[in-house]
């Protein structure tokens, strides 16, 4: 994973400036504590040229504010809520995207998976953060951890 934290860093920080206007900044894992809030986990694969996957680790409470500044709405509107998720799986999809291009340029065709949700535990966290296939950013003051997999 080293070999692609500051790039995949540079791309999530990006991404979510221009399409959430959220700013981002890596940080060490070890300054990731694990949230008291909900976990979720919203995840990608790819194949190709080369197959893998993405990962995104947030916490919940973060999606109604991606939501809010996607579209231009208060995070406290009922939009904000329902479209919360599919605004991070539609961020996760552009990271995907956008990381795969600035590793293998624009010739290589890449089939994308529909990214998926799913709830973790803290224990999760935790071993996320002892491992070196994630980058952590701290975007906005939400910790947010990244894990890109690529063969």
């Amino acid at each position: 994973m080293a070999n692609y934290d500051e790039l995949l860093n540079n791309v999530v920080c990006s991404v979510f400036e221009q399409m959430a206007f959220m700013f981002g900044d890596p940080i060490d894992c070890s300054d990731c504590e694990p949230p008291s809030d909900n976990i979720l986990k919203v995840s990608m694969s790819f194949s190709g040229d080369k197959e893998g996957y993405i990962e995104l680790l947030i916490v919940e409470n973060m999606c109604p504010v991606i939501a809010s500044n996607v579209l231009g709405v208060s995070p406290d509107d009922e939009k904000a809520n329902i479209y919360g998720i599919d605004s991070v799986k539609e961020m996760l999809n552009v990271i995907c995207g956008q990381a795969l291009t600035e590793l293998e340029g624009e010739e290589p065709v890449f089939n994308l998976s529909v990214p998926q949700e799913e709830s973790v535990k803290v224990k999760y966290w935790k071993k996320a953060i002892k491992s070196d296939d994630y980058t952590c950013l701290d975007i906005d003051e939400f910790l947010t951890m990244v894990k890109f997999d690529i063969k």
